[in-house]
């Protein structure tokens, strides 16, 4: 069924679910004013987000915006908060998937061929990996619905694939934070930190007013993992 977006009233209500971490994020687990400062973060960029679909965003627009908010937050362990590698570099991952690629207005009958997901792998340098997942989606294949070739990428290759699409370089120091920096050291010493060790992989999904879903993750990875190591974040299937 093709929406028709003259009517006034949405045929799906927006609706949007964030996380900031994948783990052990409790009241229980965090000292109160870090668990304050996540909680505050997290209600903020909801309020954010849901304001974007209400306005009429679409799913993927509005997933991928809530993430790059945590992105730059350096609270979270994705892009400005990345854990190091055990070499003490930081390697990006991020992904992208959606229910459909398809405008609202389309009146195609048919939603194949189409690309449903991207990942991107060891970014160091791009401000929002979760941009180039998500130009990744939309760029890369053949035709103009996104094609189905280039699912995956990784280094280099998309780090200058990212730039040429318009999005933003950032220094090496900008992803330096003393917080992660610290955690990286007291890993090496062989001090194992629970509660750090658990937390990262933020994430959103969103359900836009014409039914469209997506579903957006980005993740600096584990605290000190091997170079070049991929996880799950960016890993379809």
């Amino acid at each position: 069924m093709t929406p028709d977006t003259t009517k006034n009233s949405p045929l799906f209500k927006p609706t949007l679910i964030l996380h900031g971490g994948a783990g052990n994020l409790h009241k229980s687990t965090l000292p109160p004013p870090l668990y304050k400062a996540y909680e505050a973060s997290l209600l903020a960029y909801l309020r954010e987000t849901h304001s974007l679909l209400q306005s009429g965003s679409t799913a993927l627009d509005a997933a991928t915006h809530a993430v790059t908010l945590m992105e730059d937050d350096p609270l979270f362990n994705c892009a400005r908060g990345s854990v190091f590698t055990s070499a003490g570099t930081i390697e990006m991952e991020a992904s992208v998937m959606v229910s459909s690629l398809l405008p609202p207005s389309s009146s195609c009958s048919s939603q194949e061929p189409i690309k449903r997901g991207a990942g991107v792998m060891g970014l160091t340098n791009i401000r929002h990996p979760i941009l180039a997942a998500k130009e990744s989606l939309l760029r890369t294949g053949d035709g103009n619905d996104g094609g189905s070739m280039h699912s995956q990428l990784v280094g280099s290759f998309v780090e200058s694939k990212a730039q040429e699409w318009g999005l933003e370089v950032m220094p090496d120091e900008w992803f330096w934070t003393r917080r992660r920096w610290e955690e990286h050291r007291r890993g090496l010493e062989g001090k194992v930190e629970p509660v750090s060790f658990s937390q990262g992989t933020v994430g959103c999904v969103c359900l836009d007013k014409w039914g469209g879903i997506a579903v957006a993750t980005s993740t600096g990875g584990m605290t000190n993992k091997w170079p070049g190591r991929i996880g799950d974040t960016p890993t379809l299937g």
